[in-house]
């Protein structure tokens, strides 16, 4: 049993049944499918295929069953479901070439009179973003005459008298921070980069503005010749996208040896499934969000690593004496 949460654009989900009394492999039509599966984008395949596979070490003593698997290698097929589903065989697969998109992957009882357990999961086909509240300092347009007159009126001497260094420090900071809040603006960070879409030269911008125009002016006159000029402008962007895509990943390609950065940049935009570390969270389960509180509970988790020395289990160091007398001993042998 799945259900498919946040679900967004075509994915192949699919279900399969292999009868227990067939040959020792599976059929070349269920390969082909499972292959146009996995070649069109993400997979999510399920069923009770009654293969005994060993997944632990990802081998078969079977040869039909082995050059199964090597078709669900092909397509990075991940077994997802590690328990035994039937007595102590796991017959009920649940694949994908997403490994992060099956989530809460648990057993159930059987239903009905099935000898079976139930399989319930989750589909998650979109990653989950927190909006993060990301503020940079605008240090161009900060009012620094204001900030100086404000730091002169200061007695640092007296203020900073008969304290630590940590102390004065500290205390300086705090006066830095106000001053900053006050005179220094701020602006929300962008969260896309200056280039999203690397492949869009500026040809390709003018072809799309271009098109959009054509669209209001149809839409305006409702005319057949501006109809058809606005898809003649659409079929004309259509082709320098897909040109420019493929120009594009190309060169990367072309590229990969030297610059290996920019390709995994690539690829890793495309993915639907992003496994990055997300925000800390406090003890009460709730996301932190503010950079402050985010170092402060880094801190925390750094410094709880380290232990205490035991001062009172200090191995003792042998006497100078009896130190030189087995270095000149270790000598003339």
């Amino acid at each position: 049993m799945g259900r498919v949460e946040k679900y967004q654009g075509t994915k192949n989900i699919s279900g399969c049944h292999r009868p227990p009394n067939g040959s020792g492999g599976v059929g070349n039509g269920m390969k082909r499918e499972i292959r146009d599966g996995f070649n069109k984008g993400i997979s999510v395949i399920m069923g009770d295929f009654n293969l005994h596979i060993d997944w632990t070490n990802q081998i078969s003593h079977n040869a039909g069953e082995e050059e199964f698997l090597e078709c669900l290698r092909d397509g990075f097929l991940d077994q997802c479901v590690e328990e035994p589903t039937r007595e102590q065989a796991i017959l009920d697969w649940v694949l994908c070439n997403e490994k992060g998109i099956i989530a809460n992957l648990a057993l159930r009882d059987p239903l009905g009179m099935s000898d079976h357990n139930m399989i319930e999961f989750i589909i998650k086909m979109k990653s989950e973003v927190f909006d993060l509240e990301t503020q940079v300092l605008n240090l161009n347009q900060g009012n620094y005459e204001d900030t100086r007159r404000e730091l002169a009126l200061i007695d640092w001497g007296e203020l900073l008298k008969g304290m630590t260094v940590d102390r004065q420090w500290q205390t300086f900071k705090e006066h830095m921070g106000e001053l900053q809040q006050l005179f220094i603006p701020v602006w929300q960070k962008s969260k896309g980069g200056k280039r999203a879409n690397p492949w869009l030269t500026k040809e390709i911008r003018n072809s799309i503005r271009y098109k959009e125009e054509a669209d209001r002016l149809a839409k305006k006159n409702h005319r057949s010749e501006d109809w058809e000029q606005f898809r003649m402008q659409q079929r004309r962007t259509k082709g320098l996208i897909k040109k420019g895509k493929v120009q594009y990943e190309r060169q990367l390609a072309g590229n990969i040896k030297t610059d290996t950065k920019s390709f995994n940049r690539y690829v890793k935009r495309k993915r639907l499934v992003k496994r990055n570390v997300g925000p800390p969270q406090t003890e009460t389960g709730e996301c932190i969000i503010r950079d402050k509180d985010m170092a402060e509970k880094l801190n925390t988790n750094f410094g709880s690593v380290f232990t205490k020395e035991d001062t009172n289990q200090i191995p003792e160091m042998l006497e100078n004496e009896r130190f030189s007398e087995r270095r000149t001993e270790g000598d003339q042998h």
